[in-house]
């Protein structure tokens, strides 16, 4: 059958996010790789924890200030060659700061501590520079790519591929410091940024109109028409927008839940639990948040746009509320090990969608494509720059006051973050609150622009009907790679695992705790996605337009079927190593 010109741009687009994907993931995994060589950074050269704190503290600010200067930079050069840049430079940063070791050779371990201290809060420092380019260039590239009808899946379905880079950074990374030394930790993302940069290069385009494809995205009002739109324009569509203000105190609140939990969570786990790097439970927990953070960031844009019409703050709101809940479960009960990796991961949940919600799907709604890296950089860098205090004020206040103070300290944000985000529940950018009105061809009647059938004589409205179904088609498409992408992960996992028992049978039962749960969850998932699927399928044969969307629907179709059956696999593999 030939492809379609929805399906072939549809593959298109996915030969374009996966890259950009994978390089983000690399960012991420050569960022809160830090989290992992912290404890060991600390016992080697006898640092406190306020301390180490200096250099996570200075980094965010860094980053948090950087992301402001670089989002109109990026703006003005495109995505594609912003991303490259803060490539090259986190790979080198990373290597220049595994070089401290060098401080260990030559004895220089005896300077007084302080001398160390710089060299690698310098080194770190210079490092969220260059990862300030990563988030930003993401959002520039993908606003024009996705609609806004499309963006909240997207969320979803771009935070899957961004949280493997915490997979590589927390859990791996731990496992890498169990096998070797603490900078290897760092070495080895060097090389995944490396090998990265060369497919991004090859790759990516930053609009469709460069392959060939109609534009996607919707034209905002007053919105320039060249492609290096002027500072004047960027400034005023985004620091003049009070929406835009109120989504920068959010995310103020969220820098100081995410950098509190992600910078200092595994040495919590190593502190008060007693957990080594490579346990069962330490897997557990930071494999756990990574893979419920993909769901969170997933369900939340869902609702969002397909339940409150591509608003993004009631879903936000209504889940800020819910993690001060979480905090103060956790503050209340002091959970033991499995429990605290539990409350973690669905704390997380909720924390990742909103970052994602905001950060990267609003900024893109509200900047749009002239724009998006400065408004991504204005949300983005001010978590970062407020959640610079995490470093150092988070350090000395489990220096002072012990573990229990730490969900305490945040609880507050959660909250006024809610309160924020509720004040804006009916935000959108200008373009998506227009109220167009057309003209029934039978009977005259003016209706509203989405409406699919004359409210006076009944007729049928087709161009709106083919919008509707092409939308659900390409939504349907997206899901479909979603779950195909993540179940990918734990079939790996568990393909490994039983070769490694077939081989070695005296092998030590495996976790596979997380795997079972994350296949269950999708099983239930994917059998949903099945029947919307069907049921979109019968609506576009009645409809008379199977030759234009029947194939994108039918690859959604086969997707979800393998990810259905890879699920399967996974589940009963996981019941059968649960039970041995």
């Amino acid at each position: 059958m030939q492809k379609s010109q929805a399906y072939s741009f549809e593959q298109r687009r996915v030969g374009n996010w996966v890259p950009l994907g994978l390089m983000y993931a690399a960012f991420y995994m050569s960022r809160y790789n830090l989290t992992v060589t912290n404890p060991v950074l600390r016992d080697a050269y006898h640092w406190s924890k306020e301390q180490f704190g200096w250099i996570i503290s200075l980094s965010l600010a860094v980053y948090g200030i950087s992301v402001f200067f670089n989002g109109p930079l990026a703006d003005r050069m495109g995505g594609k060659k912003a991303i490259l840049i803060g490539c090259i430079g986190a790979l080198a940063a990373n290597l220049i700061f595994a070089a401290g070791a060098l401080f260990k050779v030559f004895s220089w371990d005896h300077q007084p501590w302080m001398v160390l201290l710089n060299y690698f809060t310098i080194v770190w420092a210079v490092n969220m520079y260059f990862q300030s380019f990563g988030a930003l260039s993401v959002v520039k590239v993908n606003a024009a790519w996705y609609h806004i009808s499309e963006r909240g899946i997207f969320a979803g379905l771009f935070g899957a591929m961004i949280q493997f880079g915490r997979i590589l950074a927390v859990p791996v990374g731990g496992v890498i410091l169990a096998c070797s030394s603490w900078e290897w930790v760092h070495i080895i993302p060097s090389i995944v940024l490396a090998v990265i940069g060369i497919y991004t290069l090859i790759s990516v385009r930053n609009t469709p109109e460069e392959l060939g494809f109609p534009r996607q995205d919707d034209l905002l009002a007053g919105e320039e028409d060249k492609e290096s739109p002027s500072l004047s324009y960027i400034f005023k569509k985004v620091f003049a927008n009070p929406t835009m203000w109120f989504f920068t105190g959010a995310m103020m609140a969220t820098g100081l839940i995410r950098h509190s939990i992600e910078q200092w969570a595994p040495s919590y786990f190593v502190n008060v639990h007693n957990v080594s790097t490579d346990s069962k439970v330490f897997l557990f927990a930071f494999t756990g948040q990574v893979i419920i953070g993909i769901f969170g960031a997933y369900v939340l844009g869902y609702v969002s746009d397909h339940y409150f019409q591509s608003r993004r703050g009631p879903v936000t709101s209504i889940a800020y509320f819910m993690q001060a809940v979480l905090l103060v479960i956790f503050a209340l009960i002091k959970p033991g090990p499995w429990m605290a990796a539990i409350l973690l991961m669905v704390l997380y949940f909720f924390l990742n969608g909103c970052h994602g919600l905001i950060a990267g799907t609003a900024s893109m709604d509200f900047g749009g494509r002239k724009a998006a890296a400065t408004a991504a950089g204005m949300l983005d860098g001010s978590q970062y720059l407020v959640g610079s205090i995490t470093g150092v004020g988070t350090g000395w206040l489990l220096d002072h006051f012990g573990w229990n103070a730490w969900a305490w300290s945040i609880v507050i944000f959660a909250v006024i973050a809610g309160i924020l985000m509720a004040t804006r529940w009916n935000a959108l950018p200008e373009k998506a609150k227009k109220k167009e009105l057309l003209e029934c061809e039978v009977c005259g009647m003016e209706l509203p622009a989405k409406e699919e059938k004359c409210n006076g004589c009944g007729t049928e409205i087709k161009t709106n009907v083919i919008k509707r179904l092409a939308l659900a088609a390409k939504a349907n498409y997206n899901t479909a790679i979603f779950y195909y992408v993540c179940f990918y992960f734990p079939a790996v996992i568990s393909g490994v695992k039983l070769l490694g028992e077939l081989i070695d049978p005296s092998t030590k039962k495996p976790d596979t705790m997380a795997v079972l749960v994350f296949a269950f969850i999708g099983i239930l998932i994917a059998i949903s996605a099945l029947i919307r699927l069907f049921k979109t399928q019968r609506d576009i044969e009645e409809a008379g337009l199977s030759e234009e969307y029947g194939p994108i629907n039918m690859a959604a179709k086969n997707m979800s079927l393998i990810s259905l059956i890879i699920g399967i696999i996974v589940t009963a593999y996981g019941f059968y190593a649960f039970m041995l």
